[in-house]
């Protein structure tokens, strides 16, 4: 029941059902910072994410991206009410229950396949952060609540 209600209301807020990365490629005399600046200099929510050890295979890449609003969704989730509100260009939506629960649900519905045009081995997918108050749907109680 979890998965149709919240499949509907993805496609409210206009989730893409399917997540693709490209390649963005630039030329090397750049700097990763230079080319970081020049692809997401005043975005609010880009990121940047590098391997950690560049001798390893799949790990000399630099994965740069904005969430774009009139194309990705963001997730908030309040302990306290057990809610999650999704927000997408097409909208908002909410859901309650277990976080976990509903963000497995969530990967589940999309579609996160491997192009065969991208260089690299990253398939694309959820940036963020999970907040200390998380602990508290553990059982270990929580001293502060966030803004």
């Amino acid at each position: 029941m979890l998965e149709v209600s919240l499949k509907e209301k993805l496609e409210r807020v206009g989730c893409p059902m399917s997540v693709a990365p490209k390649n963005i490629e630039k030329d090397l005399e750049f700097s990763t910072i230079e080319v970081y600046e020049d692809l997401f200099y005043g975005s609010k929510d880009s990121f940047w994410l590098d391997g950690e050890l560049s001798s390893e295979f799949g790990s000399r890449f630099s994965i740069m991206g904005n969430c774009d609003k009139d194309s990705t969704i963001s997730f908030i989730y309040y302990v306290r009410d057990s809610r999650l509100d999704i927000t997408g260009p097409k909208g908002e939506e909410s859901v309650y229950g277990d976080f976990y629960e509903i963000m497995d649900c969530i990967f589940s519905l999309i579609d996160n396949e491997i192009s065969k045009d991208v260089l690299h081995p990253f398939k694309g997918g959820v940036v963020g952060y999970l907040g200390y108050e998380l602990k508290a749907l553990r059982g270990v109680p929580n001293k502060h609540i966030s803004d």
